[in-house]
Order: C-alpha cells, then structure tokens, then sequence
C-alpha cells in the first residue's frame, strides 16, 4: 500500500510539474512588452546623440497576480542626462529570460522574476560651454 502511495504522489508531482512548465512556456510571452516613446517636438543642432540601455530585474508574486516594485524609469537616464540633452525617445522592455523561467518555475509560480531593459536616446539641444 505504502508503495502504491508513493508511486502515485511521483506521478502526480510529475504531471503537476509539466503542467508548470508548460504554463510557463505558453504564457510567457504573454509578459512580454515592448513600449516605445517618441517626442517629435525637438529640434537639435545635430550636435550630439547619446544612447543609454539599463537592465533591471522586476519581480511579481503569486504568478504575476500581485506585482513588485516598479522600475525607476528616471535612474536609467539620470547618468546620461544634463542640462544640454533632452530625451528624444525610449523604450520600455519586458524580457523573460531563460534564468527567470527557471526560477518561476523552482518557486511553482509564487516569485516570478522579469527582465525589464530601458533604452533610448538624448539628444543635445543647446552647446555645452
């Protein structure tokens, strides 16, 4: 009887850990977002263009039903930015990585880690002194 019980929690488990990872695979992409925002209204003297690219690691709970602390948007461009740049457009990316697939599925869903990449471009509107 002992063994019966035993053999039937391993399947159980077994068909309970494909139905995650298919869950995850399926619905993965479903996370995935891109945002992209332009402003037309400024006029550069051509200047200068300065790119910039941050990744951050977001993390929901509960299978992304509770979400985490959002990602400071302000701190990816705030070592690129002066008085002289202005943002001409950036972009917002959700990522789930082969590492943050592994963990959600490690933590059956409770954490759900996401790769979040801001990019853009600051263009110089006015010449340095």
């Amino acid at each position: 009887m002992d063994e019966e019980y035993g053999a039937i929690v391993g399947i159980f488990s077994l068909i309970i850990s494909i139905v995650v990872i298919i869950l995850v695979i399926v619905f993965g992409g479903v996370y995935r977002t891109d945002v992209t925002i332009s402003v037309d209204d400024i006029t550069s003297d051509n200047l200068g263009k300065v790119s910039f690219e941050k990744k951050y690691t977001a993390g929901h709970w509960l299978a992304g039903i509770k979400k985490g602390k959002p990602v400071d948007t302000k701190s990816a461009m705030s070592e690129y930015s002066s008085k002289d740049y202005k943002l001409s457009s950036m972009k917002v990316s959700f990522r789930h990585s082969f590492s943050n697939i592994l963990v959600t599925i490690v933590t059956l869903g409770i954490y759900c880690p996401v790769t979040v990449v801001v990019s853009g471009d600051l263009i110089r509107t006015a010449p340095s002194n």
